[in-house]
């Protein structure tokens, strides 16, 4: 296995067809290692960042048979079966790589074709250690479901590389039913069916009540409507850092992504109004194959928090999963009460930190797992007396 670097867009753009060909053979992938994500985040991102990729070894008779019958000699035509994305930043001196699209996506992972996973993670994972410069990096928000983190990491251990996995990033899901007279009476409570019934009543009494979805006329205007919701509600200014980016580039990040997944037919987008005014909008980012649905961005307009528009939005949204024979309700990161009052079960991604050490790093480590066990000697010895006394 050759792994190799990407790290420009023409090249990249030449790999679309990989990429998806990949994607749609991995299981464990989600939306956000689709190429409509990972290419508008790419686009639009001012992080530098790099593509990894990793290429069967073929003869050279077969690689230029198969350039000739393409018609170039272009690195498209080379047979790839895996991808990793990753940003890179400099923190003190430091540089730090992330698994790429982080923080602005939900869950993070490798694009691998299955059958060649024990290959070519190891030669990702020998590739990011011996020839890639960094000295730290951050595995966050990995599908949980993903076996190929652990063999990641296997693969990259070595005595100036220490590995601490945090704690999980809680992202809530609905596994749906087959109809949706079964979620409604059997996966919602009583007393939540009874609430919503009558929210949908308010709401609907609303003079100027109405429902847009996108679609090509509308694309930029019903994306556009969302963030002035979200800005919004947080009462973000053009002067705010979010997530440690300006909001201009949190914005353009955001809009490139969901315009590039709707490019792709990978964008479900509805908004509720009253009249011209707003009052709830979401993003759903789609992966019809894999049955995954995932709510992605959702923002209301807190003036209607009497009609429970967010609640009435996931509702709407998840009878259309559910019709349209998606099995996965994702709601991403986040706890929030409304997430669980319609049916989510609670799953957690991985957060993994990756420190390369020098001499230095090495012996502060040392030290600090020394004091920690004789922190630990001294309490149980402590206890040990306590108890003895009395």
């Amino acid at each position: 296995m050759n792994a190799t670097i990407i790290d420009d867009l023409r090249r990249l753009h030449e790999l679309k067809k990989a990429w998806n060909d990949i994607y749609a053979a991995d299981p464990d992938a989600t939306v956000f290692d689709s190429w409509a994500w990972v290419s508008g985040w790419l686009e639009s991102t001012p992080r530098k960042w790099l593509v990894l990729g990793v290429r069967r070894q073929v003869p050279w008779e077969q690689a230029h048979a198969t350039h000739a019958a393409n018609g170039s000699t272009d690195i498209a035509s080379e047979p790839y079966v895996a991808f990793l994305v990753f940003s890179a930043r400099t923190k003190a001196s430091q540089t730090i790589l992330s698994m790429g699209g982080y923080p602005h996506t939900d869950h993070t992972g490798f694009v691998c074709v299955p059958g060649y996973a024990d290959q070519a993670i190891p030669a990702l994972a020998v590739f990011i250690r011996e020839q890639v410069q960094w000295d730290t990096l951050e595995l966050l928000n990995v599908n949980e479901t993903d076996p190929q983190l652990n063999l990641f990491l296997k693969s990259l251990l070595s005595t100036r590389i220490s590995i601490q996995e945090g704690k999980g990033t809680s992202c809530p899901y609905i596994p749906l039913p087959e109809t949706w007279e079964q979620y409604f009476y059997t996966v919602l409570g009583s007393s939540t069916r009874k609430n919503l019934r009558n929210c949908l009543n308010r709401i609907k009494r609303l003079d100027g009540y109405h429902v847009t979805a996108i679609q090509s006329g509308n694309a930029d205007s019903q994306i556009d409507t969302l963030f002035f919701l979200w800005q919004s509600r947080w009462g973000l200014t053009t002067e705010d850092l979010y997530m440690g980016f300006s909001l201009e580039d949190v914005l353009n990040i955001k809009r490139s992504f969901l315009r590039s997944c709707f490019n792709e037919n990978r964008l479900w987008l509805n908004i509720l109004w009253d009249g011209p005014t707003p009052i709830a909008a979401g993003a759903v980012l789609l992966d019809p194959a894999k049955k995954l649905f995932c709510v992605h961005k959702l923002a209301v307009n807190y003036q209607y928090a009497h009609v429970s528009p967010g609640k009435l939005w996931c509702l709407d949204a998840i009878q259309y999963a559910i019709e349209n024979g998606y099995r996965i309700c994702d709601f991403g990161r986040g706890t929030e009460q409304y997430k669980f009052a319609l049916g989510s079960k609670e799953r957690f991604d991985r957060n993994v930190v990756v420190v390369r050490m020098g001499p230095v790093k090495k012996l502060l480590l040392k030290v600090r797992s020394h004091l920690q066990v004789r922190i630990q000697l001294k309490r149980l010895t402590g206890q040990a007396l306590t108890r003895a006394a009395s």
